[in-house]
């Protein structure tokens, strides 16, 4: 029995007998294959993707119907009949491939139907964000990226997220991580209008077309006094927003004085007789005066000091300079 012979087509054949007293040939004989009867199949493309294909088939009466692309063989089946899909992957987008379902394992075998499939385009995705971050007091009508309060103060937060690429931003999350000494106080608004949500864990703000802006704005609050040493303590505000794998971030600074605050003077005593002239300005100049003429001998004896050093110093240059042109002219010599 022999398979995988072309329909329709003449094949000669002959015996051959051999043994250790040599070799003979029978007579030369033919056949001829019956034409190949018709067989009902169907292929058709059913979806792609980018990298991937999914081909639909059909087929009944077949014998070893296999599927192709081109001349690689995908599948091959051991009923004479079946339909379904099969999904083709690892191929290149925008690229068209050629399938053949044949009635045989072979690339050669009789052809039953071919269809053309094209992968879909890879998108460009040309979204982009921006974010900007402001801050201010609550009294204050002037938005900036810095703030001076005193403790307990309650400051308001501004921020910007923009659609800045030629495609719409999706799913918008703005996330606010507060320093650790600022709490959230509430009145959380998108573009003016009150939302619930949490700004700390992650506010989804939607969808921003390209060259649009939505403003996030809220409140928190400054912890009291007795978290904060005298002087200026700096505390940062950091917003990050995203959109898929797109990371954008800015900061805010809060300086958190404790002690005086706009110039008025607190309870704390800020010097030896707490007058800011006689204190910062009047005794450190009389210490001054004072440290210069107790040691006014000692400044002079360092400035001689010091011309002194200097007079070495340029004398050793010079002479240096001196060899360098000695060496020069005995250099001269020698060549002439």
């Amino acid at each position: 029995s022999l398979r995988g012979l072309s329909p329709d087509s003449t094949y000669y054949f002959r015996a051959v007998a051999e043994n250790t007293h040599g070799r003979e040939y029978g007579q030369v004989r033919s056949f001829v294959t019956g034409a190949l009867a018709t067989l009902d199949g169907e292929l058709y493309c059913k979806g792609r993707t980018t990298n991937s294909i999914t081909i639909g088939y059909n087929f009944s009466d077949g014998d070893n119907v296999s599927l192709f692309r081109k001349n690689t063989r995908i599948n091959t089946w051991n009923s004479s009949n079946a339909s379904g899909s099969i999904i083709d992957e690892g191929l290149s987008d925008d690229t068209s491939y050629r399938y053949y379902l044949r009635n045989g394992r072979s690339s050669n075998s009789p052809l039953i139907n071919s269809v053309t499939c094209t992968t879909k385009v890879k998108e460009v995705y040309s979204g982009d964000i921006s974010v900007k971050s402001f801050v201010k007091k609550t009294t204050d009508t002037e938005w900036g990226e810095t703030v001076t309060v005193s403790p307990g103060a309650i400051v308001d937060f501004r921020i910007e997220v923009r659609s800045i690429g030629t495609d719409p931003m999706n799913n918008v999350i703005v996330r606010n991580i507060f320093s650790d000494r600022i709490k959230y106080y509430g009145n959380l608004r998108v573009d003016g209008s009150l939302v619930s949500g949490n700004v700390e864990t992650g506010l989804n703000i939607g969808t921003i077309s390209a060259g649009d802006t939505k403003i996030v704005t809220f409140e928190a609050r400054v912890f009291p006094g007795d978290s904060f040493g005298i002087g200026s303590t700096n505390l940062v505000n950091s917003v990050f927003v995203s959109s898929g794998e797109k990371i954008v971030n800015d900061t805010t600074e809060i300086f958190v004085v404790k002690g005086i605050v706009a110039g008025v003077a607190t309870e704390i005593k800020t010097g030896i007789t707490n007058n800011s002239f006689i204190d910062f300005f009047l005794l450190p100049l009389l210490l001054t005066m004072i440290i210069f003429f107790l040691f006014r001998r000692h400044f002079f004896a360092l400035t001689e000091w010091l011309d002194e050093k200097k007079n070495m110093a340029m004398e050793k240059k010079a002479e240096r300079k001196l060899q360098q042109i000695r060496d020069l002219v005995k250099l001269k010599e020698k060549l002439n």
